[in-house]
């Protein structure tokens, strides 16, 4: 099956992974956005260095930060193009990451034989509940974006991990440790 194939988007596709994702998220947001000010406004954390490069003070980051740049261009540009400020961007890319992050999961889940439910322990696990907390670090958006590398290499599309692989080095760089394994399956596979 074609990852763009109008079946994989039927009513099942509907019922079995996007509510679950989406309940999931809605729940995740309502515990984050209060808290997005309070982060916003607090200079002690490393999502310090992500704001300044979403707002063109590159000559202000440290390393490892600098090279870290996909997830704070992103804000930067729905900043831009809507009438969100540079936080507000932020959770709103940490939330569309998230929702794909848990869509890609509960692929995996119904494919290995279990509930798209068995998402509700992961959406209370400490690191998902600080993760979203901490919106200017793009942990969010490095798990969603590893989660579709995963997926790709799932449907033998090597050829688009590429691409997310591209992407995941823009986002972190240990990103390396991934492109291996992309190589090492590729090998195998012949």
């Amino acid at each position: 099956m074609n990852f763009l194939d109008m079946k994989f988007f039927s009513n099942k596709f509907l019922s079995v992974y996007i509510i679950p994702a989406f309940i999931f998220t809605v729940i995740a947001a309502v515990f984050s956005w209060p808290l997005v000010s309070v982060f916003f406004n607090d200079l002690g954390h490393d999502g310090q260095w992500y704001i300044k490069i979403s707002e063109g003070r590159f000559n202000e980051v440290l390393q490892p930060f600098s090279g870290r740049v996909l997830y704070p261009f992103l804000a930067a540009f729905l900043d831009k193009i809507t009438a969100l400020d540079i936080s507000e961007s932020f959770f709103l890319l940490g939330i569309v990451s998230l929702f794909f992050f848990f869509l890609i999961i509960s692929f995996f889940l119904k494919k290995i034989g279990f509930s798209p439910l068995f998402l509700t322990p992961i959406v209370f696990v400490p690191y998902f509940i600080e993760i979203s907390r901490e919106i200017f670090l793009p942990d969010i958006f490095y798990i969603f974006l590893t989660s579709l590398f995963l997926f790709f290499i799932f449907r033998n599309q090597e050829h688009l991990d590429l691409i997310i692989l591209f992407l995941l080095f823009l986002t972190r760089e240990s990103t390396i440790l991934l492109g291996l394994i992309l190589v090492v399956l590729s090998w195998l596979r012949g």
